[in-house]
């Protein structure tokens, strides 16, 4: 049972990981970002390709394609379609997440798909309560725990955050205060972009080069931003862990029900939508101002 609570745990950080991205860009746009996934295993394959010529250099360059893309998709799909309907710009991120996977099905595909990816930083574990746990597991729940208390901090404390928040929840009234939203989307997506790019990275050695897999994981991880009411950091961390504790609990008590982990992320799905389904904002309405 130890066993299956810390994989949960780990499983739960996974999620966490993907869904900071995705709760930062929507919390500023209101747009849900389909390309994130393709965002992540783009950096993957950069990451995997040159890791061998220069770790460093291989991991910069993989987090800067991403936040580029990151820029490039906030450019086309939010900055010059500002007057389009919330569903139009979620289709041109959707466009982008199959271009994404295209480019990297023709120039990597055929050679890496499914391609087993080593240990990011040490193959050594570390026993908690009487369970080996890998080192570079470890380093991904710290990062993940790290970077939300870092951006809920952020949002709350610095004068930069508070304006984010104003121009996401606001826009209007934040343009005649005189903050500037489109530089501030921007940042926004840029470390979007660069939080798909690390967790593609991350989780590389767990999912293997394959984008069925990474695309998969964003879906699944729509449970936990559902969960955080598709706009709290903390949250969005829980989330994560109540839906990776809850699929491999129910992996270990079902062993021969299929498809088990797919209804437990749909029932949290729903029950999240069911608890707090007004707060969530599905179509642009009038500001008031």
């Amino acid at each position: 049972m130890k066993l299956v609570l810390i994989l949960g745990c780990s499983l739960g950080m996974m999620y966490a990981l993907v869904g900071l991205g995705l709760v930062l860009e929507y919390r500023y746009s209101k747009v849900v970002n389909l390309a994130h996934g393709g965002q992540a295993i783009a950096a993957a394959y950069i990451f995997n390709v040159y890791r061998n010529g220069s770790y460093v250099l291989a991991f910069g360059g993989a987090l800067l394609a991403s936040t580029a893309t990151g820029l490039l998709i906030e450019y086309i799909a939010i900055e010059r379609m500002r007057r389009s309907s919330v569903f139009v710009k979620t289709l041109v991120t959707l466009g982008f997440l199959l271009v994404i996977l295209g480019i990297c099905q023709q120039k990597w595909g055929v050679q890496t798909y499914g391609q087993f990816i080593p240990d990011l930083f040490t193959s050594r574990t570390v026993g908690i309560f009487g369970v080996r746990v890998g080192v570079d597991q470890m380093v991904a729940i710290a990062l993940t725990l790290a970077i939300a208390a870092g951006l809920t901090l952020f949002f709350k404390l610095t004068s930069l955050g508070i304006a984010l928040r104003a121009a996401g929840d606001r826009p209007v009234l934040a343009q005649t205060t005189g903050i500037d939203s489109t530089n501030l989307g921007r940042v926004v997506w840029s470390v979007g972009g660069f939080l798909a790019g690390l967790a593609g990275i991350m989780l590389a050695p767990t999912l293997h080069l394959d984008p069925i897999v990474y695309v998969s994981l964003i879906i699944v991880a729509y449970s936990a931003m559902l969960v955080a009411r598709m706009e709290s950091l903390a949250l969005t961390v829980v989330g994560g862990l109540v839906l990776g504790v809850s699929q491999q609990m129910v992996s270990y008590l079902l062993p021969r029900l299929a498809g088990a982990q797919a209804g437990v992320a749909l029932t949290v799905a729903l029950v999240a939508l069911l608890y707090r389904s007004n707060a969530l904002e599905w179509a642009e309405a009038q500001e008031a101002i």
